[in-house]
């Protein structure tokens, strides 16, 4: 896991003239830093949280836009030392960690905006704990799942393989939306557990993705029709109901409510990028 007790975690504050020179993916995520800035270097199995600001001018508004487990550490004698790993949470539309009422606490500590790598001490690693430890299913996962693959005899072919690893994702991610939504379905107010499913805004056969950020909690019948593009939620949060649904429960469902009901806490609050695209392929299939 990501928080686990024996990783040391630091800090790569990003200023926005920098996000050109420091590229990242969700499968290999990087952070270096010069050969002077510090004396204390991250090692395999630590975790780096990049810390990007949004624009140079004032005030600092700033995001975390991932956190990554170090795979691979440069050599000593490299001027600039880059390190880089595949797993983690990857955070761009996460909400601005600048708006905790602890952020200047913790931006003065790390030097106001420094360009280094910091350790990150106990009190402000609890501080992201409770921020993103729900985002995080298993960052570990991929290594866990070899394992007990190789321990029980399973076949380790991709599409097994990949659909063990979905199902345990899943069960997270609809613990977690349960958990964010209060467990009520966001369009119906549906409170009945077993019915409710946590739906992709984004496809995740596109893009795996189990952050809150980028799901809702629905009602089966109603993630139903989400999945077929048969219904909608646009970054606003009105609900769309497609004219090829002539049922009329789920017009005057529709009519009723309008907009779907927001989590509790605005880290979970779904991205409206993703939104965005969602509405999109709502709209191509009209």
């Amino acid at each position: 896991m990501l928080f686990r007790e024996d990783r040391q975690h630091f800090v790569r504050y990003q200023k926005a003239s920098e996000a050109d020179s420091n590229p990242s993916t969700p499968t290999r995520m990087t952070a270096y830093v010069t050969e002077k800035s510090t004396a204390r270097l991250p090692q395999r199995g630590d975790v780096i949280w990049v810390l990007a600001r949004q624009t140079d001018a004032p005030p600092a508004r700033c995001r975390f836009i991932y956190a990554f487990i170090v795979d691979e550490v440069p050599n000593a004698a490299d001027a600039e030392k880059r390190f880089t790993g595949v797993r983690g949470l990857w955070l761009q539309e996460s909400a601005l960690v600048s708006d905790q009422p602890w952020f200047t606490a913790f931006f003065t500590k790390i030097g106001n905006g420094g360009i280094s790598i910091q350790p990150i001490g106990d009190e402000w690693l609890q501080r992201l704990k409770e921020l993103f430890d729900s985002r995080v299913d298993s960052v570990d996962g991929a290594a866990e799942l070899e394992a007990e693959a190789e321990e029980q005899g399973w076949p380790e072919d991709q599409v097994r393989y990949g659909a063990i690893k979905s199902r345990r994702g899943q069960a997270n991610f609809r613990a977690n939306l349960i958990k964010a939504y209060g467990g009520r379905c966001c369009i119906s107010a549906c409170r009945v557990e077993a019915l409710l499913e946590a739906a992709h805004i984004r496809p995740h056969a596109l893009a795996p993705n189990y952050g809150t950020r980028n799901g809702l909690l629905l009602r089966a019948d109603i993630h139903t029709l989400f999945d077929l593009h048969l219904l909608a939620v646009d970054e606003y949060g009105r609900i769309h109901l497609s004219p090829k649904v002539p049922d009329l429960y789920y017009r005057e469902l529709v009519s009723k409510c309008q907009r779907i009901t927001y989590p509790a806490t605005s880290i979970d609050r779904p991205s409206d990028d993703d939104l965005r695209a969602r509405m999109a392929m709502f709209e191509r299939a009209a």
